[in-house]
């Protein structure tokens, strides 16, 4: 699994990236999603590679790429704005204050108002890096996906991740 490299090309990274953050909004809304996007096309293009003149990505090992992923989305400031409810954003309440609960329990039943809603901002990096991983996957003529590879490749990555 170490040396199994992936091509991340810009168009999937901000296509995944902006699908994620609209799935995961409240209402579908996000809030700065303009400038969320300049800031990852702006972040990606350092130190990627180009072919001919609109075809720019990274070729990255598939056990870094989770961290790739978080390394352009996390230093970007509207984007982690995404994890302040609009009340908490409303109030002027900053993503790292001491002052802000660290974390809400919820389970299925508890339905949370729109207005205290928010992206949980792991779970949106963990579901990008879960469409490059299916992506890599062969899909046979009938449509199925090659389950047990994929299984063998999850296995072997979450022991990695347990490893550190």
């Amino acid at each position: 699994m170490n040396n199994y490299m992936v091509i991340v090309s810009l168009g999937d990274f901000v296509n995944y990236t902006m699908g994620e953050i609209y799935y995961l909004a409240p209402n579908h809304n996000p809030r700065g999603i303009s400038e969320i996007r300049e800031a990852i096309i702006s972040r990606f293009m350092n130190g990627c590679k180009q072919i001919g003149d609109d075809f720019f990505y990274h070729e990255i090992a598939l056990k870094d790429l989770y961290k790739f992923i978080s390394d352009i989305l996390m230093p970007i400031e509207k984007f982690r704005e995404l994890n302040l409810s609009q009340r908490e954003f409303d109030n002027g309440i900053k993503v790292d204050d001491e002052e802000r609960d660290k974390f809400t329990f919820t389970d299925r039943y508890t339905s949370i108002p729109e207005y205290d809603s928010f992206v949980d901002l792991d779970a949106c990096i963990q579901n990008i890096f879960s469409r490059f991983e299916l992506k890599q996957f062969r899909i046979h003529q009938d449509g199925e996906i090659e389950i047990a590879e994929l299984m063998k490749f999850r296995d072997a990555y979450r022991q990695e991740k347990e490893e550190k």
